[in-house]
């Protein structure tokens, strides 16, 4: 082993720091001895005793690993290189890896390798009892490569998310401290993250195999099509529906990663991987849509779904592309530099609001918007035309559109504004504010029985267009005079937060000529 690992090293040198740190002969041995004794006694709880082992019993014993083995992996993994990373981030250590010579690349390479040496020995000293009673009690050798191949997969896009809350956490004065940040993405691990990867490979991907069923006994699915391509009766393209999106991704988080080990202080994701996320992820639950064994009402809900994930991302993307004080300087800084450069001509403002990652965001935030706009609006008018409660007008739909809009706006240039301000934890600040503006109102509305789906005729409509909501229900049939003072207020709102934003860039762009004068004095 140890020769071994010192050839690994010559490739990897990040992974021979991680696996000599790690693997120790004492925590191997405790590693291997805890899987071995949770073996005996999952084989002597379920069998009850090695003299009653039957083929059902095997099948029993493999299904619980099968179980088993991804949650662990996923949960004890994602803690210990969450853990690693916010420790190295506390002590410093981890700036002193970024002057490595390696490539970022390789050395998270390494972290992903190196950081849960334990837990993946742990299960692979599982693995051999999985393998052999799935096979005497004559399951397809097929499904076993199968589950071996996903869940590899699905490690991979698990573990490079933990690098990603792992660097994030670790330039977070809240999340900083060790052990929070890691328990809270193993418990997510645990609940949401590993039952929806197990649920839906034991019913779409695994059961297309044979004896898949026998493995994880579920109730028959739902056909699920996506773009009308049976993926629930197709071995091969269930499998390549999974993998693929595996890959794309892990692709994206390993990006995120790469840019935040690099620069810590940059927003979490550049600009035009936004643009791709948002794309792909609606283009993804469209797909889910078009499916011919859903009925019309059920393709309702699935819409409902998509608009709510839509919301949840809109909120991820107005925190993740706002930068901070230091980057906005930066920029307008940098701005002012080219300005001389062109003779007094700014030049390019568009392309920097549309690219450039020091800029304000809610340039970006709009495009987001235009995209999901794209793929949404289209759905509406057809599920329109589709025989369901679901009725909406044109005008409605347009007007939807602009409220949606001007909302996301309006939150966007309100965390850009706390971004950029000298706040000694901005984020929480941002966090804070935005959650009363979204939380508060609503619940204040509905106390009062103030509904959104019964407002068309009273002053609620105003309330209920200023907070984004103009149309649910049977208000989606027309357009009242009432919503649009809604959206007027909407718009007052959002012009009045931005011209404070932009009185914001104007005191940054001063004290940065301001620095620059002293600089050359000097």
């Amino acid at each position: 082993m140890s020769s071994f690992i010192s050839r690994l090293g010559s490739i990897n040198p990040q992974i021979l720091r991680e696996y000599r740190g790690r693997l120790k002969p004492r925590s191997v041995f405790a590693a291997i001895g805890l899987s071995t004794l949770f073996q005996l006694l999952l084989c002597f709880s379920i069998t009850d005793g090695f003299d009653q082992v039957f083929p059902e019993r095997l099948l029993d014993i493999c299904q619980a690993l099968a179980w088993i083995m991804p949650y662990a992996l996923f949960s004890l993994g994602g803690y210990y290189i969450v853990d690693d990373l916010t420790n190295e981030a506390k002590t410093g250590t981890l700036n002193f890896v970024r002057l490595s010579p390696r490539p970022a690349r390789e050395i998270l390479l390494g972290k992903l390798l190196g950081a849960p040496a334990l837990p993946m020995l742990l299960i692979m000293s599982a693995v051999p009892l999985f393998v052999i009673t799935g096979l005497a009690a004559r399951l397809s050798i097929w499904l076993l490569l199968s589950y071996g191949i996903v869940v590899a997969f699905g490690t991979v896009a698990v573990y490079t998310a933990a690098l990603v809350v792992g660097l994030g956490s670790g330039t977070s004065s809240l999340l900083k401290q060790r052990g929070v940040s890691a328990v809270a993405f193993a418990a997510l691990c645990l609940i949401a993250i590993t039952p929806v990867f197990m649920l839906w490979n034991s019913w779409y991907t695994w059961q297309t195999i044979v004896t898949g069923g026998e493995l994880f006994r579920a109730w028959d699915p739902y056909v699920m099509e996506w773009f009308y391509l049976d993926i629930s009766g197709n071995p091969l393209l269930a499998h390549l529906f999974v993998l693929v999106n595996l890959v794309i991704v892990s692709g994206f988080l390993w990006t995120i990663a790469v840019r935040k080990f690099r620069v810590p202080q940059s927003t979490l994701m550049s600009k035009q991987l936004s643009y791709g996320i948002t794309a792909y992820g609606n283009v993804l639950g469209w797909g889910f849509l078009l499916n011919s064994d859903l009925a019309d009402y059920e393709r309702t809900g699935f819409l409902v779904l998509l608009y709510a994930c839509n919301i949840a991302l809109f909120f991820v993307l107005i925190f993740a592309l706002a930068p901070t004080r230091q980057t906005l300087l930066d920029w307008v800084n940098y701005r002012r530099q080219a300005m001389v450069q062109r003779n007094g001509r700014s030049g390019g403002w568009w392309r920097n609001m549309l690219w450039a990652d020091g800029s304000p965001s809610m340039v970006a935030i709009a495009i987001n918007f235009i995209i999901i706009a794209a793929v949404l609006i289209p759905l509406l008018v057809w599920l329109d035309r589709l025989d369901t409660d679901f009725q909406i007008t044109a005008g409605a739909i347009a007007f939807t559109t602009i409220s949606f809009l001007l909302s996301a706006l309006t939150y966007a240039a309100i965390v850009q504004l706390i971004f950029s301000s000298r706040l000694r934890a901005p984020q929480v600040w941002a966090a804070g504010i935005v959650a009363i503006l979204a939380i508060v109102p609503p619940i204040v509305l509905l106390t009062l029985g103030i509904y959104p789906d019964s407002y068309p005729d009273n002053g609620g409509g105003i309330l209920w267009t200023f907070l984004g909501v103009p149309f649910i229900g049977k208000a989606a049939t027309s357009v009242t005079w009432l919503s649009i003072v809604g959206l007027i207020g909407q718009l007052c709102f959002l012009g009045f937060v931005l011209v404070q934003m932009n009185n914001r860039l104007k005191g940054l762009a001063t004290h940065s000529y301001d620095t620059a004068a002293l600089t050359e004095h000097i």
